[in-house]
């Protein structure tokens, strides 16, 4: 894939030449709800088009344009043509059009811009940004030719920003930047090159072998992610038709009729999803919802009798399957850890979940589960190409050429690598006798009690989202006597919550904390009705919480907490009313 995925020019004309009427990409018309394919015959043209449109607007190697849509057929034919012409492409997240995106641009030197009506509307061109004209994209029939749905929009002709990205490294064979999430502060850029994006898609198909043409795969997070982008490639390359799903509000109605082979998604998806089957059964008769209950916990493959569970879940579950279209055969999760007994209750399902591992900073999955062999609550083994080791204090250090050269910027932007070419992950993790690793909690998110004790807050999230009545969880307490949790509810209603429903809510978070040791458990709890959302600051767009942000939102409340227990003032496993959308109790 050097000098762009020249390489790609060869598998278009070969399927072409193979499979000409096959389908590529497939999406749903707005206007009747037909699924419509894009075959390889009508993509070649589309992909050729879309060459000589980046041309006519004088893009060419090295040259940054940013791409502002949502996940649809456009973004991937520009994407596959920016690669090829080594323009360098920069998904930008068209939820955020705020300091976030202009941070994205200015650093990156994104000088044009691929968007929408939609897009154009909402950006505030100013003299601090970079953009200099907008390739202006008519979205509403890709299957209609490309060059006949752009329109180059001049912004202004004189930008007073230039790019910066040359003398990045690799700079002449940049693909792509990336920014990491931002939770601890600005988002980071990284770049990287076409030989390491074509590193990742090989890593990942020789991973999951399952994935070839007969398999239909779902595009629906935001292309702005890369993780999507490069399953994309994957896709592409073994000939799997894609389907795109535009909103990803409407992911679940439409898996139906999509009925795809796998589908990649976050924890919070996944959460999200088990909630609504569990609401469903408190609505069961208690003897069903008991032994429904059971089965899903005993459904492991440790034993006869968890074998025999399972396949009895199986059956008893597939109206859950029926949901997300009746053909998956495994679903895949990354970028945060996901809690073990849900893992164990989508296998009950019938729905495998596999635990992905990964790092902005290295374009190739540290290590993945895979189908045929997992262990649920690990990340996986290794994927080849990277070289995984345990420093002295427990953090996990890996390299390989997956791993970005350096931050775009020149301030306080090294990589924490050592003179051994390894690149600190800033997670704590072991791996057993088997080669499987297991995530002991992010470095910069563990703290220490005034009791001396070490404190990983995700473990004991964990436990509290096990609850059954948490949407969100945070445990905080850095150098305090005791734990404390902030939680929101789930499938939370802003008004009308009455004392009793909170009061259930304190005993379940309570109750699931009795498995841990006393200085694991939380001594209060903080009840927020309003929750955690990107669009109040409190978590990154891919759905991370931002610590710092939430405990100094709920600051006052805290000490009032803390307060209240250490003076008693707060009935033992008490509740009260901080104000009319903060609730306080004890635990």
């Amino acid at each position: 894939m050097q000098g762009g995925l020249s390489s790609f020019d060869s598998l278009v004309a070969e399927r072409v030449a193979t499979s000409p009427d096959r389908e590529i990409f497939v999406t749903r018309s707005k206007d009747d709800g037909v699924w419509r394919g894009v075959t390889w015959q009508v993509f070649a043209s589309q992909y050729e088009d879309a060459k000589h449109v980046l041309d006519a607007a004088g893009l060419g190697p090295g040259d940054v344009l940013g791409f502002l849509l949502p996940s649809c057929v456009t973004w991937e034919i520009f994407h596959i043509a920016c690669l090829a012409r080594g323009v360098v492409v920069v998904g930008l997240d068209h939820h955020d059009l705020g300091e976030n995106f202009r941070h994205a641009v200015n650093l990156a030197g994104v000088s044009r811009l691929l968007t929408d009506d939609s897009g154009l509307r909402r950006i505030d061109f100013g003299e601090d940004l970079a953009i200099s004209s907008v390739l202006l994209v008519d979205n509403t029939d890709e299957h209609e030719a490309i060059g006949d749905r752009v329109v180059l929009h001049e912004v202004r002709a004189d930008p007073k920003i230039k790019a910066h990205v040359k003398g990045q490294g690799e700079s002449e064979d940049l693909a792509t930047i990336i920014f990491t999430s931002g939770s601890t502060g600005s988002p980071k850029g990284i770049g990287y090159s076409h030989a390491q994006v074509s590193l990742a898609v090989d890593a990942i198909i020789e991973a999951f072998p399952e994935i070839d043409c007969s398999k239909k795969t779902v595009c629906w997070l935001p292309l702005s992610n890369l993780f999507q982008r490069v399953v994309n490639l994957c896709a592409m390359k073994v000939g799997a038709p894609i389907y795109f799903v535009e909103d990803p509000r409407s992911i679940m109605d439409l898996l139906p009729e999509i009925r795809p082979s796998l589908l990649i998604g976050v924890p919070r998806f996944f959460e999200k999803v088990f909630d609504s089957v569990h609401s469903k059964l408190n609505e069961m008769p208690a003897a069903v919802r008991w032994g429904l209950v059971y089965v899903m916990e005993h459904s492991g493959s440790d034993s006869f009798s968890e074998r025999l569970n399972r396949k009895l879940a199986n059956l008893l579950f597939r109206s859950v399957r029926n949901a997300f279209g009746g053909r998956v055969e495994f679903l895949i999760s990354g970028s945060a850890p996901m809690p073990r007994w849900l893992l164990r209750n989508y296998d009950a399902f019938g729905l495998p979940l596999l635990e992905a591992y990964g790092l902005s900073e290295n374009i190739v999955p540290l290590s993945a589960n895979r189908l045929t062999d997992f262990k649920f609550g690990s990340v996986g083994k290794p994927m080849r190409l990277n070289d995984l080791a345990i420093a002295e204090d427990g953090e996990l250090l890996c390299r390989g050429p997956g791993v970005c050269k350096r931050y775009l910027g020149n301030e306080g932007m090294e990589l924490a690598i050592d003179g051994n070419g390894y690149l600190a992950t800033g997670d704590y993790a072991e791996l057993d006798k088997d080669g499987f690793i297991w995530l002991k909690g992010r470095k910069s998110e563990i703290f220490k009690t005034t009791t001396g004790r070490r404190i990983s807050p995700v473990e004991i999230e964990q436990y509290v989202k096990g609850s059954g009545m948490v949407d969100q969880a945070l445990v905080i307490g850095a150098g305090k006597k005791y734990l404390l949790v902030i939680v929101t509810i789930v499938n939370d209603r802003p008004a009308n919550r009455t004392m009793a429903e909170l009061e259930r809510l304190r005993a379940a978070v309570a109750g699931s904390l009795e498995p841990l040791p006393g200085y694991k458990r939380p001594g209060g709890v903080l009840i927020a009705c309003q929750p955690f959302s990107p669009q109040t600051g409190e978590l990154t767009a891919n759905l991370k919480l931002r610590r710092k942000v939430i405990e100094a939102k709920y600051q006052a409340a805290i000490d009032a907490l803390y307060n209240a227990i250490d003076s008693e003032k707060l009935a033992h496993q008490g509740l009260s009313e901080y104000d009319s959308k903060t609730y306080l109790g004890r635990l």
